[in-house]
């Protein structure tokens, strides 16, 4: 049972100062961590320490080796915590998914203690507890679950990275189809990276307990926020499954703040809480993408707005890419702080190039991208870097050539590009391509952008966008900046690909000081 395995503990959780802290790079909808679990010093079973001889007789059966044990912090030692208690709650409720699992640990989480540690790295925070930490017993009657299953999960890659989907054409299917927006994907938390004015949130549970319950919501706004719960009654009857909504209206947070809340569901035995994290976006926000094969097309886009009146746009592209000679590189297998290190330095050496880059004023969007056709060999690994004037490091490093970094609206000034030869057969060769989008870029006229007569605060509007007369075998982009008075609000990278390759998606890294020291 659940309390036999954590018979006599009463922890008094801190947050361990090395614990790594969100908010998610990948997807600012999406809250990490989910929840935490003991990690410091914990007593773990090793390999005891045998000679030569001990290990030939416990090979020939005549020894057994001693018990070992050591003392061990971190991620290895609250991962195995969680996973027991997943088996448990399985065992106990067989029918349960691994997100109802999940669900249970969360909603019934204790929030851990003040560490000390100052600002978004508190230990209190979600981006540190995730909804708490594990109270097993808690766990085993949750009451209300947020489940979710391979659909919502299919829809929720449909909409982040449809690349990796198995059969693309099931994302544009009525049985499947694509998550609006990623905030609404189901999990125990609620997280909004870009509130424009108010926004409103999905949410779906499931009745785990043995009778017919009426749930009644309590709310704590995240500062700067209120919210309201529609319904704020549920009624669910065993094994039932009700959805609500929950919006948040902005009410005095300042843009780019994050506030922290929480809601709850109790039906006077059980309590349901997760927490809820916001922060206020621009007055306008839009798909950061638009991805094409054709020559020539439209698309209409939904604009988030917090603002009334007319808005305007700022458009550049389509351009074809630019292609760099080729280079020749020899691996050198860099750890990310030696190749950042090297691309800092601002000179080639035989495993990194360096490209020296001005991007003007006014530009909308630049790219850098290599493509494993382009490098030498086929299996080759090329990785991919960008140093803003400011300092900042982005890092595209996969498994492939396959690289891409992207920056929509970046400020004026020098860049340094570099690309290294992770691994792979001497020489290693490859061509980078590279986009350069203002205004005045190269088939301006081959774009159109539609905009609404004008919007209202806390409400949506549709927008259109057109291209036209493209060549075949080219690989365009193009970008749409949305402005409010002399202010752009958000912007829209559109990709076209008319050579027939699938398009290119890729998760770069920020590479944060933090983020070094935990890799390396």
């Amino acid at each position: 049972t659940l309390s036999h395995f954590y018979a006599g503990v009463k922890p008094a959780p801190i947050m361990a100062n090395f614990s790594s802290r969100g908010p998610n790079l990948g997807d600012a909808n999406v809250l990490k961590p989910d929840l935490t679990a003991p990690g410091v010093d914990v007593i773990a079973g090793v390999t005891p320490a045998l000679s030569q001889g001990d290990h030939d007789a416990v090979a020939a059966g005549t020894l057994v080796p001693p018990y070992s044990f050591e003392s061990y912090n971190g991620t290895s030692m609250s991962s195995p915590h969680v996973a027991g208690l997943a088996a448990l709650l399985r065992q106990a409720h067989p029918d349960w998914s691994p997100a109802a699992i999940k669900s249970a640990l969360m909603s019934s989480a204790s929030p851990t203690l003040d560490d000390g540690l100052p600002g978004v790295q508190n230990g209190r925070l979600p981006w540190s507890q995730g909804a708490g930490h594990v109270t097993p017993n808690a766990a085993t009657d949750p009451g209300l679950v947020y489940d979710a299953g391979m659909l919502d999960w299919t829809r929720y890659q449909c909409k982040v990275n449809k690349a990796a989907v198995p059969h693309q054409d099931d994302c544009s299917s009525a049985a499947i189809g694509t998550l609006d927006e990623t905030y609404n994907l189901n999990l125990p938390s609620i997280t909004v990276g870009a509130v424009a004015g108010a926004v409103t949130v999905l949410r779906k549970v499931t009745n785990v307990g043995a009778g017919t319950a009426t749930y009644n919501a309590s709310i704590v706004a995240p500062g700067g926020f209120s919210a309201l719960a529609s319904p704020a009654s549920l009624t669910l009857a065993p094994g039932e499954t009700k959805s609500f909504t929950l919006t948040l209206y902005a009410a005095g947070a300042l843009e780019g703040a994050w506030g922290y809340g929480s809601l709850s569901w109790s039906d006077g035995t059980h309590l349901v809480r997760i927490p809820l994290t916001a922060r206020l976006g621009k007055a306008i926000t839009a798909p950061d993408e638009l991805l094409a094969a054709s020559v020539a097309g439209s698309r209409l886009i939904t604009l988030k707005t917090g603002v009334s009146g007319r808005i305007g746009a700022r458009k550049g592209g389509m351009s074809d890419v630019t292609l760099s000679d080729q280079a020749s590189l020899s691996p050198g297998a860099l750890s990310t702080a030696a190749f950042l290190a090297a691309c800092a330095a601002g000179s080639d050496t035989a495993t990194v190039k360096v490209y020296h880059v001005s991007i003007p004023a006014d530009t909308i969007v630049a790219r850098f991208a290599l493509r494993q056709q382009d490098v030498s060999g086929a299996t080759d690994d090329n990785d991919l870097m960008v140093i803003t004037p400011s300092g900042g490091a982005l890092l595209s490093g996969g498994a492939t050539s396959d690289e891409a970094l992207q920056l929509a609206g970046p400020p004026a000034g020098a860049y340094t590009v570099c690309v290294t030869a992770y691994a792979g057969a001497a020489p290693m060769l490859h061509r980078l391509s590279s986009w350069i989008v203002t205004p005045t870029s190269a088939n301006t006229g081959k774009l159109s952008v539609l905009l609404p007569g004008a919007v209202s605060a806390a409400s949506s509007a549709t927008a259109g966008i057109t291209w036209s007369a493209l060549a075949e075998g080219g690989r365009y982009v193009g970008g749409v900046q949305f402005t409010f008075g002399a202010s752009v609000q958000a912007s829209t990278v559109l990709r076209i690909d008319t050579n027939g390759d699938a398009p290119q998606v890729i998760v770069a890294r920020d590479l944060s000081p933090a983020q070094l020291s935990n890799e390396d």
